[in-house]
């Protein structure tokens, strides 16, 4: 009998490896949120969060946002689910504290 593996929940719905430049940061834009660079820690690796536009922005703040892009993420978004699999470890671990998994 042939066993059959579901793929993982991680790489389910991305066609193609993602980077912070390759992200559709245009059509993230348009629903009044990005994927910004703050910086970087002390070991070097990128701080990268989910930010607000504040301009015209349907966000009043990050928090928002993040609600707003797990909830499309669980609806399987493959922008939403790219922008969660980008942001940092505390960023991440920031978001899975308030929503939980997706």
């Amino acid at each position: 009998m042939k066993a059959y593996h579901l793929p993982r929940p991680d790489t389910a719905f991305s066609l193609s490896p993602i980077s912070f430049d390759t992200f559709d940061h245009e059509a993230a834009r348009r629903e009044g949120w990005d994927l910004v660079r703050d910086g970087v820690y002390s070991d070097g690796v990128p701080k990268v969060q989910l930010q607000s536009l504040r301009d015209n922005s349907p966000f009043s703040e990050d928090r928002d946002v993040w609600s707003h892009v797990v909830e499309k993420a669980r609806l399987c978004s493959s922008l939403h689910r790219q922008a969660l699999d980008l942001v940092d470890r505390l960023e991440l671990m920031a978001i899975h504290t308030v929503h939980g998994f997706w």
